[in-house]
């Protein structure tokens, strides 16, 4: 591979030659791979993660769609009456999904002094290499584990209120002002979607459409009282307002039907049952809710109680769910119910065995996990915090029904060229790309169920 030249310049001061240094390449690629071969890729994407972790991962994502067939009814063409029987014309039911990809994408950034003054240290290049692409990686991490749980808007909060600070002051006033507003969102909870330095859209009433005008970035957090304090240039009727939408720059979709992000799982069983002219990836749903999957509202019981109710439902519609995935906050809760209720309630606690996961090359990697195991009118059945779940719902799942289909690894460094480092070439800077295609599935929503609290 050949090498690159940084041109003329100073050391300390004193001026080198035109010459310039060589940068070997191909040790900067090698230091690559090692770093992030799969086996370490994955140890350090899944572990510690909820419903992404566990969810059933295909890579083999080809062709334009992912033919979903669910037969959600057998033909109805029975009677005592053989006549009857006969005389009726009824067919079995099925529908098709035709589920496409979706992408998303991170950047890490090395500018090239760095990696020269780090070239004759292979401990300070890994750690600069690592720091940067795991940034990246992270990010996207993060986005994927959202987005499992996505209804494929992109949203991750609203505005619940705002003020503004003063730029010269920072006393807080009535009224936007200066170039920087305090916003608490509308669910404390959704703090755990926003990191410093993210790029954000804003946009009344609907999840797409127009976003308002004007650059906001964050620039601090406060995951305690659930605030972020944004710049912001937007004015007049494109100014950030109580009610807002919010969604990462670049997300947000012109319509419901071109929706940017993953289809999770208030996709494919939203909070709302559908009703007539609904299309789901082609799919009018509301002709049976076996295809939207079940609702029941836990708002006026306990959790364990909640959880068992719509356990009962899913019991008489012949599913069998092994998995509930809920945020901390109702895990918490159930914890509590167990715990003052001893096993009255048919809960304990119980350390998995763990996930295995294939790298290929006959290894596997094992993740273990602690979780709360609760007895159901249909068994027994795994509850599993996730902090990426949203705040006062809980997802009581046949998890092998479900799976997350991807072009190749999810996600991936974009290196199909051989090239995983690739010059910018306006700045003095190498650019290591990071993206995922693909989308979530479900083969049988009428096996899952959502349990909201609020």
């Amino acid at each position: 591979m050949p090498t690159s030249k940084l041109g003329a310049g100073t050391v300390n001061g004193a001026a080198y030659g035109d010459a310039g240094v060589s940068l070997d390449m191909t040790a900067v690629q090698d230091g690559l791979k090692e770093l992030y071969g799969r086996a370490n890729w994955l140890t350090a994407l899944y572990e510690h993660d909820g419903l992404f972790t566990r969810m059933p991962k295909y890579e083999g994502f080809v062709g334009s769609y992912y033919p979903v067939v669910a037969q959600y009814a057998a033909n109805a063409r029975r009677s005592q009456d053989f006549a009857v029987a006969q005389a009726n014309t009824s067919t079995f039911k099925v529908e098709k999904y035709l589920v496409h990809r979706v992408r998303d994408f991170a950047m890490a950034r090395l500018d090239t002094e760095s990696i020269l003054s780090s070239r004759g240290d292979a401990g300070a290049f890994a750690n600069y290499l690592d720091v940067e692409v795991s940034g990246a990686r992270y990010a996207l991490k993060r986005s994927l584990s959202r987005g499992v749980y996505g209804d494929g808007s992109g949203q991750i909060g609203t505005v619940g209120s705002l003020v503004g600070v003063d730029s010269h002051d920072g006393d807080p006033l009535t009224a936007i002002a200066g170039n920087q507003i305090i916003i608490t969102l509308g669910n404390t909870g959704d703090v755990v979607n926003f990191e410093v330095g993210q790029q954000l859209a804003f946009i009344a009433n609907t999840a797409y459409g127009n976003q308002k005008t004007g650059t906001n970035e964050v620039i601090q957090v406060d995951r305690a009282l659930g605030k972020i304090v944004v710049t912001t240039t937007s004015t007049g009727g494109n100014a950030v307002a109580a009610n807002d939408l919010i969604f990462m720059d670049g997300d947000l979709a012109d319509s419901q039907a071109n929706y940017k992000r993953i289809s999770g799982l208030d996709a494919w069983i939203p909070a709302t049952a559908p009703t007539a002219g609904d299309s789901f990836f082609g799919v009018d749903r509301s002709v049976d809710t076996r295809l939207s999957g079940h609702r029941f509202t836990g708002a006026t019981t306990d959790v364990y109680h909640a959880f068992v109710s719509a356990s009962e439902v899913l019991g008489r519609e012949g599913s069998k769910p092994d998995h509930i995935f809920c945020d901390y906050a109702t895990y918490t809760s159930l914890m509590k119910e167990v715990t003052t209720a001893g096993t009255s309630n048919g809960g304990g606690t119980k350390t998995n065995t763990g996930v295995r996961i294939n790298m290929g090359m006959g290894q596997t990697l094992e993740l273990g996990f602690s979780s709360i195991v609760i007895h159901l009118p249909t068994g027994p059945v795994s509850v599993i915090p996730d902090p990426d779940c949203p705040a006062n719902s809980a997802y009581l799942l046949k998890l092998s029904d479900w799976e997350l289909a991807s072009l190749g690894m999810a996600p991936q460094i974009l290196d199909l060229d051989g090239n995983s480092f690739l010059r910018i070439s306006d700045r003095d800077a190498m650019e290591i790309r990071l993206g995922f295609y693909g989308n979530v599935i479900c083969k049988n929503a009428g096996n899952q169920s959502r349990i909201d609290f609020s």
